[in-house]
């Protein structure tokens, strides 16, 4: 059975061995991809793009280097024994080429595909006034690669009609094959329905890259052992709790729902094992200040409480993948960068059990274009 791993920008992937959208989750081969970085715990690999323009092969369990590549791009996927990325085209800003990388021959460059080519006003990089966002799996031997494009107005005030006028958007998904390079834009309509979900799961992360640390959608029903389970969340005026919803899977005999929290709920996001959930919320309900904010992972077949542990401050994006909590902290020092500003990032690997730090390391800047003149 091939092995690959599914890409998106921010938080866990709910892929797995079968394809997007599958449910066959194998302990011993759990997933995630998250903010630019691909974990695969088959392999123990963490592929991150580095602060040198290259992508490194970390040591999921050391953060040891194991290979490096002076290829720009965000790592998408791993399929087999390839790694493949998403890298910009050289004088075309709307457009990107997916390269595959061996993961056995240290790097070696295998296959650079033909140009996936955007509506002209696309900017795939940091513009001012221009978005772009991508996710991407495998599906049959191909990249399925989702995306998501926007322009505004960017030149001060504008009048209510230049606004308008300078407001775009699209979307869309390409698919790559990954052994002649070729490239075909697919009608999303058409494309199976658990592909589909799970495209547009992965890409609404990508946009809280901005901001939200975790999301607060409804992922569609998950199977964990003989329950169908749904989270919902109740609303009351200053609060927000989790609820798992129950069926008897193959009836449709409504089990006992299970209430995970009380009072306030920060965000939550199911877990790439889709026996779990993290949580974020208040360690005291009585205090809301930061030092008082923690994770908290729940079993989605229970509902009981796994483990819990602290959250640290400018968390960017997190997961869990079995015992370890990968997590990007974004610095506070601001510098120049060409075009804008840039953030140092650091990526950090934690125990859960225990809280021990395990390991860090510096991953590619987070950056931001300036405002034209």
């Amino acid at each position: 059975m091939k092995r690959w791993i599914g890409g998106a920008i921010i938080l866990t992937a709910l892929m797995t061995q079968t394809g997007c959208g599958g449910q066959d989750r194998s302990p011993g081969a759990l997933q995630a991809a998250f903010f630019d970085c691909l974990l695969d715990g088959d392999t123990q690999t963490a592929y991150t793009a580095n602060t040198e323009g290259g992508i490194d092969a970390l040591d999921l369990n050391t953060g040891a280097i194991r290979w490096s590549a002076a290829v720009q791009g965000k790592p998408l996927a791993v399929l087999d024994h390839r790694l493949v990325i998403q890298t910009p085209e050289p004088g075309r800003a709307n457009a990107i080429r997916i390269v595959v990388l061996s993961t056995e021959r240290v790097g070696e460059r295998l296959r650079i595909s033909d140009p996936v080519v955007f509506p002209s006003w696309v900017a795939v990089g940091v513009v001012h006034g221009r978005s772009f966002l991508s996710c991407g799996c495998i599906d049959k031997g191909a990249l399925l690669l989702k995306w998501r494009a926007r322009a505004w107005w960017d030149k001060g005030h504008p009048s209510r009609e230049k606004e308008r006028r300078a407001e775009k958007a699209a979307d869309g998904v390409a698919r790559i094959d990954l052994t002649s390079g070729s490239v075909e834009m697919v009608d999303q309509k058409k494309l199976p329905v658990a592909v589909a979900q799970q495209l547009n799961r992965e890409l609404g992360k990508a946009t809280d890259r901005q901001g939200h640390v975790l999301l607060r959608s409804a992922p569609q029903p998950l199977i964990v052992g003989n329950c169908v389970v749904t989270i919902t969340e109740e609303i009351r005026p200053g609060q927000r709790a989790l609820v798992l919803k129950r069926q008897k899977f193959g009836t449709k005999e409504e089990l006992e729902s299970i209430r995970l929290t009380q009072g306030v709920c920060f965000g939550w996001d199911v877990l790439p094992d889709g026996r779990s959930v993290l949580v974020h919320q208040p360690v005291d309900e009585k205090r809301l200040d930061a030092d008082a904010k923690g994770w908290f992972v729940f079993s989605l077949e229970t509902g009981k409480l796994l483990t819990r542990f602290p959250r640290e401050d400018d968390t960017r994006a997190i997961t869990v993948l079995g015992r370890k909590a990968f997590y990007v902290i974004l610095g506070t020092h601001r510098k120049k960068a060409p075009g804008g500003s840039a953030w140092a990032q650091t990526l950090k690997v934690q125990d859960v059990k225990t809280g021990q730090l395990l390991w860090q390391c510096a991953i590619e800047d987070y950056r931001q274009a300036d405002a034209p003149e």
